[in-house]
């Protein structure tokens, strides 16, 4: 972990937090939660978030088909991979080096994201942040998502596919997911009326 602070400052050469919250207490504060909450451009210790992920509120039928409500979540450490299928049919002619290939469809894109959650205390687990996010993958219904990258291949939805979680051994103030999704484009169903 890199913290935007004086680097020269012996107490902070190893990058503790011990020795963060020395520094904090020595030279005035370098984490304001509440702050930087607002400023989503700056982590916890004002250093830049490159093309962070956010998933936003919204709401959706539940098995009895009443509405319910979720929270959104802002995701500031998230790497992405996108990847994508074509759909090409390939014909084999005899007498013909290599195959004939028609065009048929572009499939979905697969998306692959990498997110750690994180406390500025080492003894204590981001429990809460960790249940929300769980909550939010098992959603039965698109997630809207808000991301620079993702914006490049025209996803705006995605279907949560599989999760997976894994304890970071000598990390206790770290919740690690790995996501796996699929884009989702909304079908739109036009009525042609006859009569006209």
């Amino acid at each position: 972990m890199i913290f935007n602070v004086k680097f020269d400052d012996p107490f902070l050469v190893s990058g503790t937090i011990d020795r963060l919250k020395y520094y904090t207490e020595r030279n005035g504060p370098v984490m304001n939660p509440d702050y930087y909450k607002a400023r989503r451009d700056r982590s916890y210790l004002n250093t830049p978030v490159f093309m962070p992920l956010e998933i936003k509120a919204g709401t959706y039928n539940d098995d009895t088909g009443k509405p319910q409500k979720y929270d959104g979540m802002f995701l500031d450490t998230a790497l992405v991979t996108v990847s994508q299928e074509r759909s090409i049919e390939e014909t084999k002619v005899v007498g013909r080096s290599g195959t004939i290939k028609e065009y048929i469809a572009d499939g979905d894109f697969e998306i692959a994201i990498k997110t750690i959650l994180t406390t500025d205390n080492a003894d204590e687990h981001p429990d809460t942040a960790a249940g929300d996010l769980i909550r939010l993958t098992r959603i039965p219904a698109p997630l809207t998502v808000v991301s620079k990258f993702l914006s490049l291949f025209d996803i705006t939805q995605i279907v949560v596919k599989k999760i997976t979680t894994v304890q970071k051994p000598g990390f206790q103030n770290v919740f690690a997911m790995d996501i796996t999704a699929s884009s989702y484009r909304p079908l739109e169903l036009r009525i042609i009326d006859e009569k006209s």
